[in-house]
């Protein structure tokens, strides 16, 4: 793993002083794991360079706008990126922006007639080799057919590469 005291500063760091003084101070720091103190730090970060870091750490594809989503994100960069792949990625990023209450089911689960099934489009009848597919379920908030294009362009980024989005809260956005 690199030290903090070899790395050399992107022209980014080197426009600002209070950039330059904030890397100065952080080569002090050898000991510490570089990915414990860049979360520490993104909150001093200008907002002009988030898109910059936002590069840097990989995360340029996914399209956020809010300058708190991109710090929240930047912030946990290491570890989205050590559990990308696996379900539980998918229900830690929609927690890092803000939808607490997260449901992800996974496969087309046959269908119980004993009455517990509702009719609000959250269950798809279907074919059980769709054993791919899955669901996001956000619960206590609404959200519109857009906002679930956002976050299914969102979550492809971190989902398994097996499988395949079906449905945002009954949205259908496999099919288009």
């Amino acid at each position: 793993m690199a030290k903090i005291t070899d790395l050399q500063y992107s022209p980014v760091i080197t426009k600002s002083i209070k950039a330059v003084a904030l890397c100065e101070l952080g080569k002090r720091f050898d000991n510490l794991p570089i990915h414990q103190l860049c979360p520490i730090l993104v909150d001093l970060i200008p907002q002009e360079h988030l898109d910059e870091l936002m590069i840097a750490k990989s995360l340029h594809k996914i399209k956020v706008k809010s300058v708190a989503e991109k710090k929240a994100l930047i912030k946990n960069a290491f570890e989205l990126h050590k559990s990308a792949g696996v379900p539980n990625s998918i229900i830690r990023v929609l927690k890092i922006l803000g939808f607490t209450d997260v449901v992800l089911i996974e496969g087309n689960q046959p269908i119980l007639r004993n009455g517990t099934v509702k009719r609000n489009g959250s269950v798809q009848r279907g074919s059980m080799s769709k054993w791919a597919f899955y669901k996001i379920i956000i619960n206590n908030v609404e959200i519109t057919e857009v906002q679930a294009r956002g976050i299914a362009d969102l979550v492809q980024y971190f989902a398994p590469q097996r499988s395949i989005l079906a449905s945002i809260n009954g949205f259908d956005l496999w099919r288009k």
